[in-house]
């Protein structure tokens, strides 16, 4: 009798995880195709030869191609500003003016640090064979770096399956060490954003 229980209550289970799933993989590609804008308190904890380094930052976005990233943590780095719209990219350090860069071929730095950019290229190779929940209730998308980089070769978003709010986005090199990851603090969707966000 115990044994059919278990079994039972076993089979329940897996109905209501795989129908829990189904419906956060039909709802992760509505809410994030209405993502006109968002603002996020992130650690960034990059891997390499020499160890980690950890850096607290704030991020800013905007449809379609708008992007503020500015440092908190480190204090050696607080207040560096990056600044991306468009074709342009602004740079400033401190008190120091901003200066205009090209941003052409600096694409894949929103690529790895901004969840749209991941989200964008997920929906749009249309790889929803790579979602799993946990447990927890967090959503584990998966998905190829597009290239042949060997140090960013796949990455992964894990989305809470209530809130569909981002957790964390982590980028793994060839074989499968990881490189990049990006712990979302707080995450304000659809902010209000004044236009002077993003200006130099």
């Amino acid at each position: 009798m115990k044994k059919g229980i278990s079994v039972l209550l076993t089979g329940i289970l897996m109905i209501s995880l795989t129908a829990c799933r189904g419906d956060v993989s039909q709802e992760i590609p509505k809410r994030y195709e209405k993502l006109e804008s968002y603002t996020a308190t992130v650690s960034v904890t990059v891997t390499g030869n020499k160890g980690e380094s950890v850096y607290r930052m704030q991020q800013s976005y905007r449809a379609p191609d708008s992007y503020r990233l500015e440092v908190l943590e480190p204090k050696n780095l607080a207040g560096t500003v990056t600044v991306m719209t468009g074709q342009t990219l602004w740079f400033q350090s401190g008190d120091t003016p901003a200066i205009p860069m090209e941003r052409a071929g600096l694409e894949e730095s929103t690529d790895f640090l901004f969840p749209v950019e991941f989200m964008n290229s997920y929906l749009a190779q249309n790889a929803d064979q790579e979602i799993t929940e946990n447990a927890d209730g967090i959503v584990r998308l998966k998905a190829p770096v597009l290239g042949n980089s060997r140090y960013r070769f796949s990455r992964s978003l894990e989305i809470d399956a209530t809130s569909l709010l981002p957790k964390k986005m982590m980028t793994y090199d060839q074989d499968g060490n990881e490189v990049l990851r990006v712990e979302f603090l707080d995450f304000d969707f659809n902010a209000e954003l004044d236009e002077s966000v993003f200006s130099p």
